[in-house]
């Protein structure tokens, strides 16, 4: 699998969204720079949404 497939499976699987730090501790081979620019990959084509605002928004997926 891919590392963006692994970040938006993740993030489905938690009820309550993740932090950039919870994302970092399941999957901690991912270097903290690519997880950041995936998620703006994510959040840009809409099959993730940030909730929140500051340092630690919360990330969920997009509901369909």
């Amino acid at each position: 699998m891919s590392f963006t497939t692994d970040l938006t499976n993740s993030i489905r699987v938690s009820e309550p969204g993740m932090t950039l730090a919870e994302l970092r501790s399941v999957h901690p081979d991912m270097a903290r720079r690519t997880a950041q620019r995936l998620i703006a990959k994510l959040i840009a084509s809409g099959r993730v949404a940030a909730r929140g605002e500051g340092q630690t928004p919360h990330l969920a997926a997009a509901v369909y």
